[in-house]
């Protein structure tokens, strides 16, 4: 455990009342000055712990930090991923009010915790077996007995829950999950190897496995999808019956590969890292589920659409400064049964970045009794190397104060909080938290342990 007390910074240089009326009407230069300049975000104290550790055999291992969909007065469901995404229950929230540190969650057993993995009835595949190629003549002859399946492309290898949330009422609430997801070569123990199917890039070059650490990132593309199941008592609130994947809902602008005339397709970015589009944060406000994700190269972005259309793809629209979210989030006609006919299209080239690179994760919680909005940004500190949290406020949801640092390490090997989420005091919900008592939720690059910070912070004056 580590405590510690931040100084108080320097108050507003100019008194102003933060009233949202107002605020938005103003432009985005003075809404700028406000936000970076009139008042200060101060964390008054914050206090970590390794909160629990997620097992990795007959349980629910945590490389993201678990996402509790729903509270109930009996019964708490949460999205917990890793190799898999596991759907999980427990009568008990992550943070226990009258001993924080002491919250016996473990999510370690079968009996309360459904996983998803490959096969008939299953939402989030992992490449057990032979997936995809056919279609391809380059794959058809390298790999014949590869089946082709095209709805699955862009979950390759890995689509795990980073997010969810239960959109409509009644017979017809759904949970909707906002998945992170892969395709690459990639060993998978005696298993064998397995070939991306967007570049020519071939597994016996380069391979990722995740045993050793090696990676291959001219074959990686990443993709941010959604799916979703009833949750009604007829699916026991999601538990059982079969979740339906809805593909990807948002797109990188210059795509996701190109033809070379020796190489054959290959990635349209010569970044040595992640492609595409990747760790995604939904966030509900306002009649509308916001996305915050990251475009590599670029930064930040954000696309929303109305919890009518229960965040399906082509209903998002990316946010473009002096236009509103009016830009369509993936290529024009695009559709997930012909996916493969899309990668080498552009998406929308004129969203306007929100926070610029060097963001692992930003995530979005409105503050209780305020007009404002809270980020939570996990980032990459000094020379690339350490990690930090730190803090934004919003008054419109596009822009940002500058960073409040909450808690950094010099490497990402020791930082305790990747991926970091807000959650209100009680545990019971990431979409809204009070400033002066709430957690910052996270994991351990290494261990996998779960880090909750308790945080009180404000903004002056």
């Amino acid at each position: 455990m580590f405590v510690s007390r931040i100084p108080r910074a320097v108050n507003c240089q100019r008194s102003v009342r933060l009233n949202s009326r107002r605020l938005q009407m103003l432009s985005v230069g003075i809404l700028l000055a406000i936000l970076g300049t009139a008042c200060e975000l101060e964390v008054t104290s914050f206090q970590w712990h390794n909160e629990f550790h997620t097992p990795s055999r007959n349980g629910a291992d945590a490389e993201v930090p678990p996402w509790i969909v729903h509270a109930g007065p009996t019964k708490n469901f949460y999205l917990v991923s890793h190799e898999q995404t596991n759907y999980c229950t427990d009568p008990d929230t992550l943070i226990d009010v009258d001993a924080p540190y002491e919250r016996p969650v473990s999510f370690s057993g079968d009996s309360n915790c459904r996983r998803k993995t490959h096969g008939a009835q299953v939402e989030f595949p992992n490449a057990r077996g032979p997936l995809l190629g056919g279609r391809d003549p380059f794959f058809a002859q390298l790999y014949p007995k590869e089946r082709y399946r095209p709805t699955w492309i862009h979950r390759r290898n890995y689509e795990g829950a980073y997010s969810g949330q239960i959109i409509g009422d009644g017979a017809n609430a759904r949970l909707v999950t906002f998945n992170h997801a892969e395709n690459v070569n990639r060993k998978y123990g005696s298993r064998g190897t397995f070939q991306n199917s967007l570049t020519h890039v071939k597994r016996q070059e380069c391979i990722e496995d995740w045993r050793t650490g090696e990676t291959c990132w001219p074959s990686y593309a990443a993709f941010v999808s959604t799916s979703e199941i009833p949750f009604t008592g007829q699916t026991n609130w999601g538990r059982k019956g079969k979740w339906e994947s809805r593909g990807p809902v948002v797109w990188p602008r210059n795509g996701y590969r190109r033809w070379d005339v020796q190489a054959g397709w290959v990635k349209t970015n010569d970044w040595p890292g992640l492609s595409g589009v990747y760790h995604p944060t939904s966030f509900v406000h306002d009649g509308f589920v916001y996305l915050y994700y990251i475009e590599e190269g670029v930064g930040v972005m954000v696309a929303r659409s109305p919890l009518s259309e229960y965040g399906r793809p082509g209903t998002f629209h990316v946010w473009r400064r002096g236009h509103g979210f009016t830009e369509p989030a993936l290529p024009a006609g695009f559709d997930v049964d012909r996916i493969d006919d899309f990668f080498h299209l552009p998406g929308p080239s004129n969203g306007t970045v929100i926070l610029e690179p060097g963001v692992n994760r930003f995530a979005v919680a409105k503050l209780a009794n305020s007009p404002l909005f809270l980020g939570v940004e996990t980032h990459y500190s000094g020379q690339g190397e350490g990690m930090a949290v730190s803090l934004r406020y919003s008054i419109d949801l596009v822009n940002w104060s500058e960073r409040k640092t909450v808690l950094e390490s010099s490497s990402i090997q020791t930082f305790p909080a990747l991926f970091s989420v807000p959650l209100n005091k009680t545990g019971e919900t990431h979409n809204e938290v009070d400033l002066d008592d709430f957690y910052i939720v996270g994991v351990n690059f290494e261990t996998r342990d779960v880090t909750t910070i308790h945080v009180s912070a404000k903004i002056s004056p």
